[in-house]
């Protein structure tokens, strides 16, 4: 490796570990996340592989670890990259990157740093051009492991970019060990019937308060929504679909694990009903779509093929009609299509008002009132765009938005004849991840930790 190689990787994870230094001496961190951010650190420089199993072991239940404004599975992002960096004995990966990944990666993380670097330079008023950089350094807090950040772009920023580092990495380590996306997919699988466990638990605890009335259980078939490890149910739901698409190919497709992966796709199953998402319901059925078009132990036509998804089609469907049943007309499906498509409109107004750039990164939420109509103003007040593709656009602008577009293509396309050819938990992490992705396109999937949750 290079200089300039070590250089950066030397600075990325120094940064990375000061931030989890500064966390971890901080009383409002439990000892329970610093045990298990060290836990992760020291299985990453031992291996990286089983580092990187470890943290998505426990990333999903990091609001549980550290609650909000903490950020907990940012705090095991943290701990995993510094480590896996600072190693600086051991290559990143005896592979070369996939190009057709990395490129659009990289660009699309430059577009969301140039974004925050023009919002920070226009506020910036008075500041001299010498001060300008010390500026910027100062505008990310080294507590922003603990106490988040009161910008939206700068929570934005790093939350994005926490993600881009795990994608690269997961990337990097599975090119270097294939096996190693089998543990990734039975861990997934894993911790979804974990925390689905939990959450049943927690409501059993809670009726058990309440004298096992019969009136408990029935706010839930009622249409109260709950999920134990975040605030924003279809966040929540999204996950567990991702989940239950990789348990449902483990059950059909490996004869070894079918047993357990039933009984936690039972589990799974049951918190995706408690997060009434309807976002997650189309996800499986997306997500089993693909399973069914890419694996190759029993061939389908295309009448099969057709059949299949009028079956998944039907199964949607009543899907869809238990959430009504569920909500009432206040949340039925009908009111839910009609809300999403004055969010589009109102996501359209707000992308004309700024084509190129867009309105600048995380400002969608606090600018939205300004766009939206008269009854979703009423309603929200503020709020995110209900499909994730197009707040892209609206905040990064063509630019970014392309560049958005451009990664998910890649990884779709890259993954596909990859998870075709390979095991069980490979393609059905492809067709999860494919399922996750539509989610995206009828939600908002990733948690915003230092806003207020609402959803429909």
């Amino acid at each position: 490796m290079s200089l300039a190689g070590i250089t950066l990787r030397a600075l990325l994870g120094g940064v990375l570990a000061w931030w989890a230094a500064v966390a971890a001496q901080a009383p409002e961190i439990p000892l329970a996340a610093i045990i298990a951010a060290l836990v992760i650190a020291g299985l990453t420089v031992w291996r990286p592989a089983v580092g990187l199993v470890a943290t998505v072991a426990v990333m999903p239940a990091g609001a549980l670890f550290a609650p909000p404004p903490a950020r907990g599975a940012e705090l095991f992002a943290a701990a995993f990259g510094a480590a896996w960096l600072l190693t600086l004995w051991r290559p990143l990966s005896r592979r070369p990157w996939p190009r057709a990944v990395v490129i659009p990666a990289v660009l699309y993380g430059a577009a969301l740093g140039g974004s925050w670097v023009s919002l920070l330079v226009a506020s910036a008023a008075g500041v001299s051009l010498t001060a300008q950089p010390q500026f910027l350094l100062h505008a990310i807090p080294s507590d922003y492991l603990v106490f988040s950040s009161p910008e939206a772009e700068t929570w934005t920023l790093l939350q994005a970019s926490a993600g881009i580092g795990m994608l690269l990495a997961a990337v990097g380590l599975t090119r270097d060990h294939p096996d190693l996306v089998r543990h990734l997919g039975r861990t997934c699988v894993a911790a979804a019937a974990a925390l689905g466990l939990a959450t049943l638990a927690a409501v059993v605890m809670e009726w058990s308060a309440a004298g096992y009335a019969t009136a408990f259980l029935a706010r839930y078939l009622s249409g109260e929504r709950f999920a134990l490890h975040l605030a924003d149910m279809n966040a929540a739901g999204s996950w567990y679909a991702l989940a239950a698409v990789v348990a449902t190919a483990l059950a059909i497709l490996s004869t070894r694990h079918r047993a357990a992966a039933v009984a936690a796709l039972a589990v799974i199953g049951a918190a995706i009903w408690f997060t009434g998402s309807r976002s997650a319901y189309l996800a499986v059925t997306v997500g089993v779509f693909v399973l069914a078009l890419g694996q190759q132990r029993w061939p389908l036509s295309r009448r099969q093929m057709a059949t299949v998804a009028g079956l998944l089609a039907l199964l949607l469907v009543a899907g869809a009609i238990a959430s009504d049943w569920r909500a009432g007309d206040t949340g039925s499906t009908s009111m839910s299509a009609r809300l999403r498509s004055q969010f589009l409109v109102a996501t359209v107004r707000m992308f004309a008002s700024a084509p190129t750039f867009g309105v600048g990164i995380g400002r969608y939420f606090d600018r939205s009132p300004e766009f939206m109509s008269e009854e979703l103003r009423m309603l929200y007040g503020n709020e995110n765009a209900h499909n994730y593709f197009a707040q892209q656009f609206a905040e990064l602008g063509l630019v970014g938005g392309i560049l958005f577009a451009w990664l998910v293509v890649a990884l779709v396309r890259f993954g596909w004849q990859a998870a075709r050819q390979s095991s069980a938990e490979h393609l059905g992490l492809y067709a999860g991840g494919v399922g996750y992705l539509t989610s995206c396109v009828s939600g908002h999937p990733r948690p915003a930790l230092s806003r207020p949750v609402t959803g429909v």
